[in-house]
């Protein structure tokens, strides 16, 4: 099956592709998150300020892996179908990205995935290891689940339990998530 797989531009994601087998894949980097994207989420009031600086200082400080690989890099729907198209990919699987899939692609008839760290639909969304923090629901699970028209809400597949850690920082924690993350991908593609 040719599987194509979706990564963030970050230092989480460029630590899940040098934790997989990655020359097994077609990996492409997303970089749809911008600056832009990232001031109109604050004014939605989808993510808080306080929590954009704890997700950036945790960032800061987290170990960076470099790429071992030149990957494609991608921003809009239209270039992801249309390396859909070209490699003839029969499932996508989306780690730690960005861009919203949009109807275009869930038309395609191809089963488009994604692993999201944390249980779903409970902590579905942006700024989860924080809320889940915050809310003492330490017992966690990342979760790989069907692609839907809704961000985070389709059927989950598979899941890898965790557990987060209150005396621990808000990085530690979010590494335990995207650890968890990880195994779940080597678990069900590798």
């Amino acid at each position: 099956m040719k599987l194509l797989v979706v990564v963030g531009n970050d230092k989480l994601g460029r630590w899940f592709i040098n934790s997989i087998e990655a020359d097994k894949y077609h990996i492409v980097i997303d970089e749809s998150s911008s600056i832009k994207r990232i001031i109109k989420l604050i004014k939605k009031k989808v993510i808080k300020p306080s929590l954009l600086f704890k997700m950036t200082i945790a960032n800061l400080f987290r170990k960076d892996f470099p790429l071992k690989h030149q990957y494609q890099h991608i921003k809009t729907n239209a270039e992801l179908i249309q390396i859909i198209k070209d490699n003839k990919i029969e499932q996508v699987v989306l780690f730690r990205g960005g861009l919203i899939v949009n109807q275009d692609i869930l038309n395609l008839g191809i089963k488009i995935l994604n692993i999201h760290c944390a249980k779903i639909p409970e902590y579905g969304g942006i700024g989860v290891i924080d809320r889940a923090l915050n809310d003492k629901a330490y017992e966690q699970e990342a979760t790989l689940h069907i692609v839907t028209e809704k961000i985070d809400d389709g059927e989950v597949v598979a899941v890898e339990p965790y557990k987060l850690n209150q005396n621990l920082s808000y990085r530690e924690n979010e590494n335990i998530a995207y650890a968890a993350g990880i195994t779940l991908f080597k678990t069900f593609f590798q």
